[in-house]
């Protein structure tokens, strides 16, 4: 019972976080750099606490317990080698490589359409204009690389599984709570979110530790707002600012 009533009071403050997330999104839009940088702080802390600082505390009490937090995807992919004959450790060479190759095809077709490589909404939005937004994205995205991994990879799946008993579906419910807590981007952006954070289930449960995981995270979000952007101005005509 005591994790039922945990695992439920996680629930309604993960959509209390998302419906706030969405709609200070919306202003962001729309707001000087004075409040973007206000609300970059109130993300911050946000995030900090509800995934941090309470994932932090369910780890500590998972390990109190003996529990390792790599439990769920330990069994999960036991089961998985034990009822296929994949080779698990080709996994994530194999994903690599789909990724970088899908990820060049994209660039060239567009590219050459005049189209934008990489653009949306929330990557437009969240773009930084002055130094100060520069250096609270960096930080929102230790923030997210570090707290999103020890809530979502590592304290969730855990708690689900204690309740469940079942890891497969630990981790995919995991995977959809992390993919629902960017709905602010839309349906591409849970979408995206979800598929990232099977990936990241995948290298816990071939062997990787979360630090590699939060390293990869950071590195992702990097990408997102800082150079994907530039690159998707490659190959465009440059504005003259002639009608």
């Amino acid at each position: 019972m005591h994790s039922e009533l945990l695992a439920l009071s996680l629930a309604v403050a993960f959509a209390l976080v998302a419906a706030r997330g969405s709609q200070s999104f919306r202003r962001l839009k729309e707001s000087p750099p004075e409040k973007k940088v206000r609300i970059y702080r109130s993300w911050l802390a946000i995030s900090f606490l509800c995934f941090g600082v309470a994932g932090s505390c369910l780890i500590y009490n998972f390990e109190r317990t003996n529990i390792s937090i790599y439990l769920p995807y330990q069994i999960a992919f036991r089961v998985v080698h034990e009822n296929t004959s994949i080779d698990l450790s080709q996994l994530v060479p194999m994903l690599f490589g789909f990724c970088i190759g899908l990820v060049a095809i994209v660039f060239v077709a567009r590219t050459r359409r005049g189209r934008k490589f990489y653009n949306t909404e929330a990557v437009s939005a969240l773009r930084p204009d002055t130094q100060s937004e520069k250096t609270y994205l960096v930080l929102l995205c230790v923030n997210a690389a570090i707290s999103e991994e020890i809530m979502f990879r590592g304290a969730l799946p855990v708690l689900i599984y204690t309740i469940s008993e079942n890891a497969m579906m630990a981790i995919l419910v995991a995977a959809l709570a992390f993919g629902c807590m960017h709905c602010y981007q839309g349906a591409r952006g849970i979408l995206s979110t979800f598929c990232q954070a099977i990936l990241f289930s995948i290298l816990l449960g071939v062997g990787f530790n979360l630090y590699v995981v939060m390293l990869l995270h950071f590195f992702i979000n990097m990408m997102a707002l800082f150079v994907l952007p530039k690159i998707s101005r490659l190959g465009r005509p440059k504005e003259t600012g002639m009608v």
